[in-house]
């Protein structure tokens, strides 16, 4: 869901009361801090969506977002007041960090094979899309995908996989 805190806290609730659970897509007004707070069970795209660690609008241009996030420090207290909040709540994170890397220019998919589960049309699709991000882009992303995997690691222990 991506909203506003009102909202966030009604969902919450009607999810948990009826024994169903409630995963976020934020950014914008809303912290990720305080989605914790009010109950969430699930974080996406980790760094990529946590407004409070970026003062880059989450609408505004990639590169300028990727190389805020580059510069991310885990230990500083504001990360580690969130990271905390997370492990004590148990809100999971999915950090998409595949689907985020499939635009970089040079990103080769984690299975050669993953393309013979996709139809003709879209492999076709996919092979001949241009890449999102210029060179500047690709190496700020390349370096928050590393604070992603920080991140991550801070939140579920060094034996994470994604």
């Amino acid at each position: 869901m991506n909203c506003c805190l009102m909202p966030i806290g009604f969902v919450v609730d009607e999810a948990h009361a009826a024994g169903l659970k409630v995963t976020g897509h934020l950014g914008g007004p809303t912290t990720s801090l305080r989605a914790v707070e009010l109950g969430i069970d699930g974080l996406e795209h980790g760094i990529f969506a946590v407004a409070e660690f970026t003062d880059v609008l989450q609408d505004g241009p990639l590169t300028a977002q990727y190389c805020a996030l580059a510069e991310l420090d885990v230990s500083k207290p504001e990360a580690e007041a969130l990271i905390d909040a997370i492990v004590r709540a148990g809100v999971w994170v999915t950090p998409t960090t595949v689907t985020l890397g499939s635009i970089h220019p040079g990103f080769v998919p984690p299975a050669p094979d993953a393309s013979d589960y996709l139809s003709e049309r879209l492999r076709e699709i996919l092979n001949n899309m241009p890449a999102y991000l210029d060179a500047d882009g690709a190496d700020c992303l390349e370096r928050a995908l590393d604070r992603q995997a920080e991140f991550v690691h801070a939140v579920q222990g060094p034996a994470a996989s994604w």
